[in-house]
């Protein structure tokens, strides 16, 4: 009796241990959309004898679908499962610089660089590398269990804890680490998504939300299954296309109807209402900016309040639906 006992508790503690140890690579199939760009890993190549996932890259001046024959080839990524680390390769060419802006090499066909490193532990520092217009930059990338980041755009701080909290999107998990990146003497905040990358777009920006010039923003992921994580930084018009122009949060006119929503107040210690002139209101979502839904509201009036008091102080992206079925994104702050 001790014994079944025994291989039973055992059992437990190792199923435990390995949906604590579980992990979610970059997969074929998988789309990044990041502004007016989209990033789609696409095959398979072979790279010193090792498989990598191609990827390429479509940029537009207004929305659309991704297509293949009009992308150009971007990079390679390759999974390290067992360590949970992904790797890329880039063509011929390309500078890679240090911290100090002094060019290291050039790339080769074959070249590989550290990516993501989802295995780091809290308070350990590595050296992986990061696109930016002039070439590749390698960083230095510490793991944290807290970061603040401040926005210009709407002059507040968020603080994030818990470095190992899961992202649930439709029957999928992701789970989400916190990191900074030590630039010019400060530390830059930065938040990757297993599966998924930077919150900043598939090339590991800097997490630099709402500072100038426009930041980049992932505005949505799908996986190949067409689960989609919307991250909530998709601010104009139409906020489901997954396209932004420049940084993402200006929002445009209503291109339907003349209709003017009223938020008030805002920002708000916790009621908040929400006011149309002219079309009612159908549908109301909260969302907070990684894209999670936190209140969804069925109603068919023209005021409709909300009480956001249970969450923490912060920005949160308010989707209203019209009786005309047209959408649109606010922001609301809870102060």
């Amino acid at each position: 009796m001790n014994y079944k006992l025994t291989l039973l508790a055992v059992f437990i503690m190792a199923s435990a241990t390995i949906a604590a140890q579980s992990y979610t690579p970059f997969e074929a199939g998988g789309l990044w959309s990041v502004n007016n760009t989209k990033y789609k890993a696409v095959g398979d190549t072979l790279l010193n004898g090792r498989e990598y996932i191609k990827v390429y890259q479509q940029q537009e001046k207004e929305a659309f679908e991704f297509n293949e024959e009009q992308a150009e080839y971007c990079c390679a990524f390759r999974n390290d499962t067992l360590n949970k680390r992904v790797y890329f390769a880039v063509p011929d060419g390309i500078n890679v610089y240090n911290t100090q802006g002094d060019l290291i090499f050039q790339t080769a066909n074959d070249t590989e660089l550290l990516f993501y490193d989802f295995s780091l532990e809290v308070g350990l520092t590595i050296t992986c590398y990061k696109w930016e217009s002039e070439g590749i930059t390698e960083t230095h990338i510490t793991r944290k269990d807290s970061i603040s980041i401040y926005t210009d755009y709407f002059n507040i701080y968020y603080h994030f804890d818990n470095s190992d909290s899961v992202i649930n999107v439709n029957d999928r998990s992701y789970r989400r680490i916190l990191l900074t990146e030590k630039t010019d003497n400060k530390e830059l905040p930065k938040i990757w998504i297993e599966g998924i990358g930077s919150i900043s777009g598939f090339q590991s920006a800097p997490e630099h939300i709402g500072a100038c010039p426009a930041p980049t923003f992932l505005l949505c992921y799908s996986d190949s299954n067409d689960n989609v994580y919307y991250s909530g930084f998709d601010l104009d018009a139409d906020t489901a296309d997954c396209f932004s122009l420049g940084s993402g949060v200006g929002i445009k006119e209503h291109n339907k109807t003349d209709v003017t929503i009223q938020l008030h107040p805002n920002p708000t210690k916790g009621m908040i209402e929400i006011k149309s002139n002219n079309l009612n209101i159908k549908q109301i979502e909260l969302f907070d900016i990684f894209g999670k839904l936190l209140i969804e509201k069925k109603t068919n009036e023209s005021i409709v309040t909300l009480d956001v008091s249970p969450y923490a102080k912060g920005l949160y992206l308010l989707r209203y639906t019209l009786s005309d079925d047209t959408q649109q994104t606010k922001k609301i702050i809870r102060k």
